[in-house]
């Protein structure tokens, strides 16, 4: 039997622990079309890794919008529907299928703000001028406002972290507005690790990013991000194992 000396036990664990740590490694951008970028990050955490995709849009190229489906739908389903460029998955839902929290597409109130409980946290929003990502509490309707959805719990505020539960691993999706006021969309491409929302948050923090403001949207089988494009080399398909009633879809402005 070989016997190893404390000092050399010692090395290998702490060597086992470095490997356990999520390492990610940042994917450049690459630029579809003026103002529409896709990339991603994948992070190893020791033999496992998770690949986050990522759209980065110029708002005041793209539009964003809310599209609630009356029916369930995959994001590539909406895509086709819609014409859109890129479509994400949005706000929880019950087992009824129907979604929770606030809901306001093409300046209709279409779901009330929804304000008890610890995981819906945020609303992002489009007013005329701009898009924001706040706490519940701090929303407020209004006829400025043009498109909003209620998820979370929020990860950055002003580009610092924000307390947040530590929980197990998922697919995860995420909508995010950095220093130049532009929107990132992330969803995982892997059914398997995942991420905690920890993760995420650490994630999205790293400086090349320039993350001033990020919320959480629906993750597991809901989390999907669907890019199209003619060329496929170019078309992200990051399929979920459920249909969801509620999507954020973007569209270049003409």
């Amino acid at each position: 039997m070989v016997r190893y000396s404390p000092k050399t036990l010692y090395l290998l664990l702490l060597a086992i622990l470095l490997l356990a740590q999520p390492c990610p490694v940042m994917a450049e951008f690459r630029v579809l079309k003026p103002g529409f970028e896709t990339g991603g990050i994948k992070v190893q955490s020791g033999i496992f890794a998770s690949e986050l995709a990522i759209v980065r849009v110029d708002p005041k190229l793209w539009s964003l919008r809310v599209y609630k489906s009356s029916e369930p739908k995959t994001a590539q389903e909406v895509s086709t529907a819609t014409n859109s460029d890129a479509v994400i998955n949005a706000n929880f839902f019950g087992t009824d299928l129907k979604p929770l929290g606030l809901i306001i597409a093409d300046s209709k109130l279409q779901h009330p703000l929804q304000l008890g409980g610890k995981t819906l946290t945020g609303v992002f929003f489009r007013d005329r001028n701009q898009s924001k990502i706040v706490f519940r509490d701090k929303f407020k309707v209004s006829n400025e406002i043009t498109e909003a959805i209620q998820a979370g719990p929020r990860l950055i505020s002003e580009g610092q972290s924000i307390s947040i539960p530590q929980d197990s691993s998922t697919r995860r999706s995420a909508i995010a507005i950095d220093r130049k006021g532009r929107i990132l969309l992330f969803a995982s491409k892997d059914r398997f690790p995942g991420l905690s929302l920890v993760e995420l948050q650490e994630i999205l923090l790293r400086k090349e990013l320039e993350i001033q403001d990020a919320l959480n949207l629906d993750g597991g089988g809901s989390s999907q991000l669907y890019v199209s494009s003619q060329n496929p080399g170019n078309k992200i398909d990051v399929s979920g194992g459920d249909k969801v009633p509620v999507f954020l879809i973007v569209k270049e402005i003409k």
